[in-house]
């Protein structure tokens, strides 16, 4: 039987760039909001296929090359959020694709782990330079949980809230990961890395 294609309608329009002026640490968390509450499930619960990017052991995780400290093998999710992928895959069954998590909820051991890898990098790229340009380095990459506190929302790094996900489409049948235009936390000058790239087409 021969596969089923998705026709891709690449006219996608460019969101206003007013939408993302504001940080989303502004945006103010309502504590009393029983969403807030809702519990953390591991993905495989949902059936939903992953691979912990920043815990791989075998090196094939650049820049990394290695596993970071404070990162766990398994994937964790919003309950909410979980289940709504869950039923992505119900829709991407009929086109022989899933989709295929790399990160979800992250520790702020883990994001420590991701800090001190791009702050070490930065030394070692400059090692004359100042802290303050290693920590500038290390800031276009990973956000510094130096000043997390878990009772003030403005501190905490995206991941931490277990409803940021990092994830892409894989072949159902034969598991291999489709090309979406760039490589999971590449740093390139390749145009299509950009996170925009086909909005710009």
């Amino acid at each position: 039987m021969p596969r089923s294609r998705m026709r891709v309608d690449r006219q996608v329009p460019i969101t206003s760039p007013e939408m993302f002026s504001s940080s989303y640490l502004e945006i103010p968390i309502d504590n009393n909001d029983p969403r807030g509450r809702e519990p953390l499930i591991p993905l495989e619960s949902v059936g939903v296929a992953f691979e912990s990017y920043y815990a791989k052991t075998d090196g094939k995780n650049p820049p990394f090359g290695c596993a970071i400290e404070g990162s766990r093998q398994d994937v964790w999710l919003r309950k909410s959020v979980a289940e709504k992928l869950a039923r992505v895959n119900d829709l991407l069954r009929l086109f022989e694709a899933e989709l295929f998590v790399l990160d979800g909820h992250r520790t702020v051991a883990c994001q420590q782990g991701l800090w001190n890898f791009f702050y070490a990098k930065a030394k070692q790229l400059n090692p004359d330079g100042s802290e303050h340009e290693h920590r500038a380095y290390a800031r276009q990459f990973i956000v510094d949980p130096v000043s997390f506190d878990e009772s003030d929302s403005r501190t905490w790094p995206a991941h931490t809230n277990g409803a940021a996900v990092d994830l892409t489409l894989r072949d159902s049948v034969t598991g291999e990961l489709l090309d979406m235009g760039a490589n999971f936390e590449e740093d390139s000058d390749n145009d299509a890395s950009v996170g925009d790239y086909f909005e710009r087409q």
